[in-house]
């Protein structure tokens, strides 16, 4: 059964590479047993690289648990009260259109019907593609530089990123979000100060390296392996229950409500 393109994943470049590689080696072995060429590519970058859930379900897909302890949430953007009982972490990518999915979809949702009501937290971790994304590492170094002058500007920038994913490009990412900052009275030339000099590469690097530390396999992949990609625990656990790709709200909600509580 075809699975719904919901997961943007490291691997979708590699697709690309094994097209001329199949042709080189010759295209029999493949028809020879009834796979088309579209057999032989698309679903290596809809299914096969990439653990995806059915969003259409209301029941997660998912399997496993993920070991908790390498997650350092200290150093990144928390939105929400810092006691809340469960904690929701995002590994996105400011490029990925699916992120862009499950920001305008669930994760208003969340805010509204469980941030705010002091019941978790989200916690905000970049994993952006470089491979395939060409502007995502320099939106998530800038945003990384108006978090550390705003946290709440952060969340909001972050927001109209998303919401302005299509006007961006190499060219303009940088004065885009020093712009949208400045709408939050964050200085740009603070932001600009820390892009120079402020290391915000190593920060995302930390993020990267902690999101491919976990020891579980996910749909047949690594966790994490691309984005969106979430980690959802309550205070005291040792495990978390992972979600991969652009999930609806009632499968996020599904396992918010089996956390609380606990």
């Amino acid at each position: 059964m075809d699975l719904p393109e919901v997961f943007e994943t490291k691997f979708e470049l590699q697709a690309t590479h094994l097209i001329g590689l199949f042709f080189a080696l010759g295209l029999t072995v493949g028809f020879a047993s009834g796979t088309t060429f579209k057999d032989l590519t698309a679903p290596r970058i809809a299914t096969s690289d990439t653990p995806q859930p059915d969003t259409g379900s209301e029941t997660d897909t998912n399997s496993g648990t993920l070991d908790l302890s390498n997650i350092n949430n200290s150093r990144d953007p928390v939105l929400g009260q810092e006691d809340a009982e469960v904690t929701m972490v995002i590994y996105e990518d400011f490029e990925c259109p699916f992120c862009k999915r499950f920001e305008s979809g669930a994760v208003p949702q969340i805010e509204n019907n469980y941030v705010r009501s002091g019941e978790v937290k989200i916690v905000w971790k970049d994993f952006p593609l470089q491979r395939i994304h060409p502007w995502a590492t320099r939106a998530a170094e800038t945003a990384e530089c108006v978090y550390r002058q705003d946290e709440e500007a952060f969340w909001n920038v972050k927001d109209t990123v998303f919401d302005n994913q299509e006007s961006l490009s190499e060219s303009n990412v940088v004065e885009k979000i020093k712009g949208w900052a400045s709408e939050e009275d964050v200085s740009p030339s603070a932001v600009q100060s820390c892009l120079d000099n402020g290391n915000p590469r190593d920060a995302v690097r930390d993020d990267m390296e902690e999101a491919t530390s976990f020891d579980t396999m996910v749909g047949g992949n690594s966790f994490v392996s691309g984005t969106p990609s979430v980690v959802i625990y309550s205070e005291g656990d040792q495990r978390g229950e992972p979600l991969v790709g652009a999930q609806p709200y009632s499968a996020v909600k599904q396992v918010i409500e089996s956390k609380l509580g606990q």
